[in-house]
C-alpha cells in the first residue's frame, strides 16, 4: 500500500476508535439515572456532590469499597442488614458517581482526609466500620486514630501489608500505559480485572461488568484510577505497617477469600500475629470481593460478630 494511504487509513482507525465505549465519558446525570436509587443522597464537600446511601435503622455501620469500585459491592450487605443497623456507604473520590473531590489527593492519605471529613459531615459518633482492599487499608488506619469513634472493625482482604502489586496496577503505574488509561477504558479490560477479582469468575455477571466499566468512565474517574493505582504500587512494596496495625486496640474480624489473586491470603497470619483481639473467617471458593461473590453468608458472619 502506498504510504501515504497507508497513513490515512492508519489515522482514520485510530480516530473511529476514539468513538469506541472505551475513550468515551458518560454524563454525570445519564449514570445517576441509572446508578442512583432512592436511597441515594448527594452531600457537598468542596463543590463536589459525594454519592453515598443510608439505609435501615440501629447502629450505625460504614462500609468503604475498594479501588475501582463503588458503593454497589455493598449491594448484598445492604439487603441483609439494613434491618438491624443503619447501613451507610458512600462513592470514594474518583470512584462511583462522587468522581474526583477537590482538595483531596487521590492517594492513601488523601482518601484518608475524605472519610475524617465525610465522618464529620455525618455527625457519626461511634460506629461499626468496615473496607475491601483500600478501602480496608482506610479502615483500619481510621481506626487507630479513632479509637474512640470505632466499635468494632471489619476488614475483607484489607490492603496493608509489602506484596508484589497485582498486574494491573503495575501495567496502570508505567507512564506510557497509566497516560492511555486516563482516556482509554475498553469494557473488555474492565471484565478481566473484575473477573481476576473473582474466585469464581463465572459468577461475574454482564450488568456487575456493565457497572465497573460504566461508572469508571465517568468524567474524572480514569485519571483518578491511574493516580489511585500509582499510589498503590508504590506503597506495596516499601511500606511496613506492622507497628501501626499492633496499635488496633479495637475488636476486628478479618474476612478472607482463599482464592484471592490480588492481595494474599497469607497475609492473614500477619495479621494473626499483629492484632491481639482478632477473629478471622476464610472463604474456600471465594477471591479479592467475598461480599460480592456470598453476600449472604458474609452478611450474616459479619451480623454474627456486630451482635457479639
Amino acid at each position: 500500500m502506498d504510504p501515504v494511504k497507508k497513513s490515512i487509513v492508519l489515522c482514520s482507525a485510530v480516530f473511529k476508535g476514539f468513538s469506541k465505549p472505551g475513550f468515551r465519558s458518560i454524563p454525570i446525570g445519564e449514570l445517576e439515572k441509572k446508578y442512583a436509587n432512592e436511597n441515594s443522597r448527594f452531600l457537598e464537600i468542596n463543590g463536589a456532590r459525594v454519592h453515598f446511601r443510608e439505609e435501615g435503622n440501629g447502629p450505625p455501620l460504614l462500609l468503604l469499597h475498594g479501588a475501582m469500585a463503588s458503593l454497589h459491592t455493598w449491594d448484598g450487605w445492604a439487603d441483609a442488614l439494613r434491618e438491624s443497623f443503619r447501613i451507610i456507604r458512600v462513592d470514594l473520590p474518583g470512584n462511583g458517581l462522587t468522581g474526583p473531590v477537590p482538595g483531596f489527593a487521590h492517594t492513601e492519605q488523601g482518601l484518608l482526609d475524605f472519610l475524617e471529613t465525610f465522618v464529620d459531615a455525618m455527625a457519626l459518633d461511634r460506629f461499626y466500620l468496615a473496607g475491601n482492599s483500600l478501602g480496608g487499608f482506610m479502615a483500619w488506619n481510621y481506626a487507630v486514630q479513632h479509637p474512640d469513634k470505632v466499635k468494632k472493625l471489619i476488614l475483607i482482604a484489607p490492603a496493608g501489608y509489602p506484596q508484589e502489586p497485582p498486574d494491573v496496577i503495575k501495567r496502570v503505574s508505567l507512564p506510557v500505559v497509566g497516560g492511555i488509561a486516563r482516556v482509554w477504558a475498553p469494557r473488555f479490560m474492565i471484565a478481566a480485572n473484575v473477573r481476576s477479582a473473582y474466585g469464581n469468575p463465572d459468577l461475574v455477571s454482564e450488568s456487575v461488568v456493565d457497572r465497573y466499566h460504566e461508572l469508571l468512565l465517568r468524567p474524572g474517574n480514569r485519571t483518578a484510577m491511574v493516580a489511585i493505582f500509582r499510589a498503590m504500587n508504590e506503597k506495596a512494596r516499601g511500606f511496613d505497617p506492622g507497628e501501626k496495625i499492633k496499635q488496633i486496640s479495637v475488636p476486628v474480624l478479618l474476612m478472607w477469600g482463599e482464592r484471592d489473586r490480588w492481595v494474599p491470603p497469607a497475609h492473614v497470619e500477619k495479621w494473626k500475629n499483629d492484632v491481639s483481639d482478632l477473629q478471622v473467617i476464610t472463604y474456600p471458593g471465594a477471591g479479592h470481593v467475598p461480599m460480592e461473590e456470598l453476600p449472604g453468608e458474609t452478611a450474616g458472619d459479619v451480623s454474627r460478630f456486630l451482635c457479639e
